[in-house]
C-alpha cells in the first residue's frame, strides 16, 4: 500500500473551507438580504426575508449532503393567563421581532453545532427559544430588549429548580386541554395520529402546534391521551411517560440561545446585555454535579438513572468473556464459509441474469442451503441450514450476523463507539482501504478511524491481528457485494479518497443484485442476538450504548496494579485524562452486583488517582527543566515558547547570583517559575505545547477561540508561530520525515493529477514550517549567546571585587 500526505493534507483542506466560508459569508450577506453586520453561516441558505428557514445539515466534511427547512410561520406561542395581554396561544410570526430573533438564534446555532449534532442541536435550541418567547409573553412583556438581567437571571433559577414544565405549567396546559376535548369531542380526531388503527397514538407535531409548547412523545401524561382516545371512540393503551426533571443540557440550551439574541446591531430587538458571560460556570452554579446526580438518582428505574447520568452500564468480566467468544466465532471460524456462501449466490445470480430463463432466485438459494449443509457439518456455519432468501437463518441475515460480529470483535479489541466503526448514515465509519500494514515481520498494523467526539478527525490507531483480521474479512465481503459492472475495488491514495466506501453496508443477493445500491442497516439488533446466543441478557443495554468501550476501558485501567490512565486516553482518543477518569467509576448507584467494584474486583481508591495525577506533574516538570537545559545549553530549540523563556531568562541575568549558577541550577530555577505560573508541556507530533493552565498568554495562542484553547484542532501549521510552541531535533525530524513522504507522492507518476498536487502542497506547507521554526532557532541561540556572554562577564566582575576584597 502506497503512502498517503500525513496531517498536513488536513490543514489544507482546513484552510481551504475556511477561506471558502469567509468568502461566501460575504457574498451571502448580500444575496440572502441579512442585516448589516450579521453575517449568515454557510449552512444558512434562505434569504433572511423568508420565514422558511432552509439549512444545511449534513456532516461538517460534507456540510450540503442534506438539508432541513424549519418553518416558523408554524410555530405558535402559548400564552399562560397572567400579566399579558394574551391568554392562549399566538403564531410567531404576529411579532417580527421575535421571528428575527428565532432567526438570529438559527444563524448561531448552525456555528455552535457546525462539527456535530447540526440539526438536532437547533431544532433543540429553537425549541428553547419557543418556550423562552411563551415565558416572556406570559409576563406580558413583548420585546426582548425590555428584560433586563434580573429577569433572565431568575428565569434561570427557576429552570434549575423546576425545568420548562413546571416553569410554563405544562399540567396546566394538559388540564385545559382535556377540558376543551371534553367540551368539544371533535377537536381530538386532529390530535390522533394515522397510525395504528387499534390502538392509535397522538400526532405531537399538531399537539405542540394546538397547545403552543414544544413537546416529545414522553412528555404527554397518561391522562390527556386517554380523554383524546376515548373522544374519538378507540381503545385506549398507556404509553411511556417520564416525569422531567431538571438538566444540565436544558440549562445549556437554554442560555446558549438566550446569548445568541444578545447585544445586536442598532435597530434589531435583543438583550442590551450579554445574559450569560459564563455559561458553563453559570450552569455549575445552579446546578452543581452533586443535585444533578441526587435527581438522577431519584428517577424511578435503573435505566432511566443510566440515562440521566449519561452513562452505560457495565458488563461483567465473564459477559465480556462470553461476548469475546460470539464474535471471535462468527468472525473467524464462519466468516470464510460466509463469504464461500456469497461466492456461490453471486455467481448464481449473475448466471441466472444473463440466461433470461424462467428460473426465479430460489435456485440460487437452493443451491447455497445445499452447500451450506457441509458446511455447517465441519463446523464451519452455525447449525442452521440456510433455507431462505429473508428472515432469520438466510443468507442475508447469516451476512448481517457475521458483519455485526466483526464490527463487535473490533469494538472489544479498540474501545471505539459504534458509530466510528459502523457510521450508520454518517459521513465515516470503517471503509475499504482503512487498514495500513507498517510491516510485515514482525506484522504490525495501523488503522484510520473517525473520532467522533473531542479531535472530530481521522485519526491512526495500532491495529493488533484480530482488528486486522476483522477488517480484512469485511473488505472481503464488501467486495463480493459490488455491483455487476464494477471493478473489484483497490486501495486508494490518498485515503480519503476511499473514505465513502463503508465496509458495513448491505445489498442483497436478488436479481436486482447488480443495480440495487449498497444500504446502512443497523448492527444493535443483530448484535443482541449474538449476545443472547452467547447467553448474555441483553436487556441492560435497551436504550442504551452497548458496552464494549466502557469495557476496554475499564479492563486496560484495572489489569494492573497502579492504572494505566495514559494508557487508556490514547487508545480512547481523548484530549485529558479528565475524560478517561470517568470510565473507572459509577457516576449513579448501581443495582447490587453491577458496579464496577463488584465486577472487576480490585477497587481504583481516590489515592491511586491522585497517584497518576502527581506522576504525570513530576514527569511534566522534569521534561519541561530538561527542555530549558537544552535551549540554555545551545541545542536547536525552536518555536516561541523560548522567546517567552529568554525573556525570562533576561530578567533573571540582572542578578549576580543566578548568572553564576550552574546551567542545571538555572534550569531548575526558571522551569520551577514557569511551572508557578501554570505552564506545563504536552507533547504533539509536530511539537510540545507548553500552554498548559497557564492564563497570562491564554489569549495569545494560535487555538484560542472564546477564552479557551482548542488543542483538538493544533496541527503543525496552526501551531507553527505560537506563542506555547517548542520545537527540538525530534520534532523537526517527524516534520522533514513527512516532507520527504509528500515530495515521494508529488514525483509519483502512479498517482492521479490531484492527488499529486495535494502532496505538493502540503510539501510547501511543511518546507514554509520548517524554515520559519529554523529562522527561530537561530534568533533563540543568538539571544542564548548575549546572555552567555553577559553571565561570564558578571562572574569575571565579581570574582574581581572578591580579590579586592
Amino acid at each position: 500500500m502506497s503512502i498517503t500526505p500525513p496531517i498536513f493534507h488536513s490543514d489544507l483542506v482546513r484552510q481551504h473551507r475556511e477561506a471558502l466560508i469567509e468568502a461566501k459569508s460575504s457574498e451571502k450577506s448580500n444575496i440572502l438580504d441579512f442585516p448589516d453586520r450579521i453575517f449568515p453561516h454557510i449552512r444558512y441558505l434562505s434569504n433572511f426575508q423568508s420565514n422558511r428557514v432552509e439549512i444545511s445539515v449534513g456532516h461538517k466534511s460534507d456540510p450540503e449532503a442534506s438539508t432541513r427547512i424549519f418553518n416558523l410561520d408554524s410555530i405558535r406561542i402559548a400564552c399562560l393567563k397572567g400579566p399579558g395581554i394574551y391568554d392562549t396561544p399566538q403564531p410567531l410570526s404576529h411579532f417580527p421581532n421575535l421571528v428575527t430573533a428565532a432567526k438570529l438564534v438559527i444563524n448561531v446555532a448552525c456555528e455552535r453545532y457546525n462539527d456535530g449534532e447540526t440539526s438536532a442541536g437547533i431544532s433543540q435550541e429553537l425549541r428553547v427559544f419557543q418556550q423562552t418567547c411563551s415565558w416572556m409573553l406570559s409576563r406580558g412583556v413583548y420585546q426582548l430588549q425590555d428584560l433586563t438581567f434580573h429577569d433572565v437571571d431568575t428565569l434561570a433559577r427557576d429552570l434549575a429548580e423546576r425545568s420548562w414544565r413546571g416553569v410554563l405549567r405544562y399540567n396546566r396546559l394538559f388540564a385545559l386541554l382535556i377540558k376543551e376535548v371534553n367540551d368539544k369531542p371533535s377537536i381530538a380526531a386532529h390530535l390522533i395520529s394515522s397510525g395504528h388503527s387499534k390502538y392509535p397514538g397522538l400526532s405531537t407535531s399538531t399537539l405542540e402546534h394546538h397547545i403552543g409548547i414544544p413537546l416529545h412523545t414522553t412528555f404527554i401524561p397518561n391522562r390527556l391521551r386517554r380523554v383524546i382516545v376515548k373522544a374519538v371512540g378507540m381503545e385506549f393503551r398507556p404509553a411511556s411517560y417520564f416525569q422531567i426533571i431538571p438538566s444540565a443540557s436544558e440549562l445549556k440550551f437554554t442560555m446558549h440561545a438566550l446569548n445568541s439574541v444578545a447585544l445586536l446591531p442598532d435597530g434589531m430587538d435583543g438583550f442590551r446585555f450579554l445574559p450569560f458571560p459564563e455559561p458553563h460556570k453559570r450552569r455549575k452554579e445552579l446546578l452543581p454535579p452533586e443535585k444533578a446526580k441526587r435527581l438522577a438518582a431519584g428517577k424511578t428505574t435503573f435505566k432511566s438513572r443510566m440515562r440521566a447520568a449519561g452513562q452505560t452500564p457495565n458488563i461483567s468480566t465473564a459477559d465480556y468473556a462470553r461476548a469475546f467468544e460470539i464474535f471471535l466465532k462468527y468472525t473467524i471460524d464462519y466468516g470464510p464459509a460466509v463469504c464461500e456462501l456469497m461466492e456461490i449466490a453471486r455467481e448464481g445470480v449473475d448466471a441466472l441474469s444473463k440466461s433470461g430463463s424462467g428460473k426465479t432466485i430460489r435456485s440460487v438459494y437452493k443451491q447455497v442451503a445445499s452447500q451450506s449443509v457441509g458446511l455447517a457439518l465441519a463446523g464451519r456455519l452455525p447449525w442452521q441450514v440456510v433455507a431462505s432468501g429473508k428472515g432469520q437463518h438466510s443468507l442475508p441475515d447469516l451476512i448481517k450476523m457475521t458483519l455485526s460480529a466483526a464490527g463487535g470483535l473490533i469494538a472489544i479489541n479498540h474501545g471505539r463507539r459504534q458509530n466510528e466503526i459502523v457510521g450508520e448514515n454518517k459521513p465515516y465509519g470503517l471503509y475499504f482501504g482503512c487498514l495500513e500494514e507498517l510491516r510485515s515481520f514482525p506484522p504490525a498494523h495501523q488503522i484510520d478511524v473517525y473520532i467522533e467526539k473531542g479531535i472530530q478527525d481521522f485519526r491512526s490507531f495500532p491495529a493488533n491481528s484480530l482488528v486486522r483480521d476483522a477488517v480484512l474479512l469485511l473488505e472481503r465481503m464488501y467486495t463480493l457485494m459490488r455491483a455487476k459492472n464494477e471493478n473489484i475495488p483497490v486501495y486508494s491514495m490518498p485515503r480519503s479518497l476511499s473514505r465513502h466506501r463503508k465496509l458495513f453496508e448491505f445489498r442483497s443477493f436478488t436479481r436486482g443484485l447488480f443495480r440495487e445500491k449498497l444500504d446502512a442497516f443497523d448492527l444493535r439488533p443483530y448484535q443482541t442476538r449474538l449476545l443472547n446466543d452467547a447467553g448474555i441478557d441483553a436487556t441492560a443495554w435497551e436504550g442504551q450504548q452497548m458496552p464494549f468501550r466502557r469495557a476496554f476501558a475499564t479492563l486496560l485501567i484495572r489489569r494492573y496494579d497502579l492504572p494505566e490512565y495514559p494508557a487508556a486516553q490514547a487508545a480512547l482518543g481523548h484530549f485529558n485524562l479528565s475524560t478517561t477518569i470517568p470510565y473507572q467509576s459509577d457516576r449513579v448507584a448501581r443495582p447490587h452486583g453491577t458496579s464496577i467494584e463488584e465486577l472487576h474486583g480490585r477497587e481504583v481508591v481516590a489515592s491511586e488517582v491522585a497517584l497518576v495525577f502527581e506522576e504525570l506533574a513530576i514527569c511534566r516538570s522534569e521534561y519541561l527543566k530538561d527542555s530549558v537545559r537544552r535551549l540554555l545549553d545551545g541545542e536547536f530549540i525552536g518555536g516561541k515558547f523560548a522567546s517567552l523563556v529568554l525573556s525570562l531568562v533576561k530578567r533573571l541575568s540582572g542578578n549576580a547570583d543566578f548568572a553564576q549558577l550552574s546551567l542545571d541550577r538555572k534550569a531548575t530555577q526558571i522551569a520551577s517559575q514557569l511551572s508557578g505560573r501554570g505552564y506545563a508541556p504536552e507533547t504533539m507530533r509536530h511539537n510540545a505545547c507548553m500552554a498548559g493552565h497557564a492564563r497570562h498568554t491564554r489569549a495569545a495562542s494560535n487555538c484560542q477561540l472564546d477564552g479557551k484553547l482548542h488543542k483538538e484542532d493544533a496541527t503543525g501549521e496552526k501551531c507553527s508561530g505560537c506563542i506555547h510552541s517548542w520545537t527540538n531535533d525530534n520534532y523537526l525530524k517527524a516534520l522533514q520525515d513527512d516532507l520527504a513522504l509528500c515530495e515521494a507522492g508529488a514525483g509519483d507518476s502512479e498517482q492521479d493529477a490531484r492527488t499529486r498536487a495535494e502532496f505538493l502542497a502540503s510539501a510547501a506547507t511543511i518546507r514554509k514550517v520548517l524554515e520559519s521554526e529554523a529562522e527561530l532557532a537561530e534568533s533563540n541561540r543568538r539571544k542564548l549567546a548575549v546572555f552567555a556572554e553577559s553571565w561570564q562577564k558578571m562572574i569575571l566582575r565579581t570574582r574581581g571585587e572578591n580579590e579586592n576584597l
